[in-house]
């Protein structure tokens, strides 16, 4: 692909919409808090009401900015419902549109095709480990009141709890991303399993930039086959706050990011930039060397 226009190599990566956390709730209220996320056996639709309505209105906006006659869509998911769910209102409101958007293989019986058909792929890279959802819950703003079968939790497991929740109260930001961001490091101390920050950025979002490597690769092979000759493909996914945060941090000195809000990978050449809010800042090349295992969804 010539580098013709920095729109033409531009990837953009969004957080999901505003959800329910259903799965999470009935984790909680199980004969086991503590256990893992299961991404086979989810709760969905996951999205709140004013979720749904939040995503369709953000889409519209989205795609005034891109030109059907021109722009070929390829979208991406974490496997998680709630981004699932958003990816698909976009991919919705795109095709209401008249954008193309480009069929994938899905595994068959997945969750990606019960919700998006076969025009979404899901890519763990995109989506988080939880490995103890009752671990994950003491970063909830101290406003929300989990429902927890606490006879089900051993008693030291619940102090290990509750001394994180102080840890929250003593200085609550408001919502579950920021209090992750600003205490993930401590609430470890105690829940060794919690991946910190700054943990998945060294490791996720570098997947990330490695996924977006790749994907220009890909698209560098398609630019001379019919169905996109003249066309310029553009990559659309969806995710997750808690591996964004240290970068966003880092490059913007904000760590958040907004339901539904979307930044950009632009590649020019060898370099890669991110963008958040019309701020532009070029990616380190620490974080663009060194080569990371990419894990994709296998759909066989």
């Amino acid at each position: 692909m010539e580098n013709n226009s920095s729109e033409e190599n531009k990837f953009y990566l969004g957080r999901h919409s505003i959800a329910e956390y259903k799965s999470n709730r009935e984790a909680l209220e199980s004969e086991d808090p503590a256990k893992s996320f299961d991404r086979q056996n989810q709760i969905f639709p996951d999205l709140a009401p004013e979720g749904i309505e939040l995503a369709r209105e953000r889409a519209r906006e989205f795609f005034a900015g891109l030109n059907p006659e021109t722009d070929v869509l390829f979208f991406a998911s974490s496997d998680m419902a709630r981004a699932l769910e958003t990816a698909n209102i976009y991919r919705e409101v795109a095709e209401e549109l008249g954008f193309k958007v480009i069929e994938q293989k899905v595994r068959p019986g997945s969750l990606a095709e019960k919700i998006g058909g076969n025009k979404i792929r899901p890519v763990p890279s995109l989506s988080f480990d939880i490995k103890n959802i009752l671990a994950q819950s003491v970063f909830n703003p101290m406003r929300v009141k989990s429902e927890i079968n606490w006879e089900a939790v051993p008693d030291e497991e619940r102090k290990k709890w509750e001394q994180a929740r102080d840890i929250i109260g003593s200085d609550d930001h408001g919502s579950w991303g920021s209090n992750y961001h600003y205490h993930s490091a401590e609430v470890k101390k105690l829940f060794p399993e919690v991946e910190t920050a700054e943990q998945l950025y060294h490791q996720q979002f570098r997947q990330i930039i490695e996924l977006i490597k790749f994907a220009k690769e890909k698209i560098d092979e398609a630019k001379d086959m019919k169905e996109f000759k003249g066309k310029k493909i553009k990559v659309i996914g969806f995710g997750h706050e808690n591996y964004l945060s240290f970068a966003l941090e880092k490059y913007f000195d904000e760590h958040s990011i907004g339901n539904c809000e979307m930044i950009n990978f632009n590649m020019s050449g060898e370099k890669i930039f991110l963008e958040k809010r019309g701020e532009k800042k070029e990616i380190e090349s620490v974080e663009l060397t060194g080569k990371i295992e990419t894990k994709t969804d296998n759909p066989t």
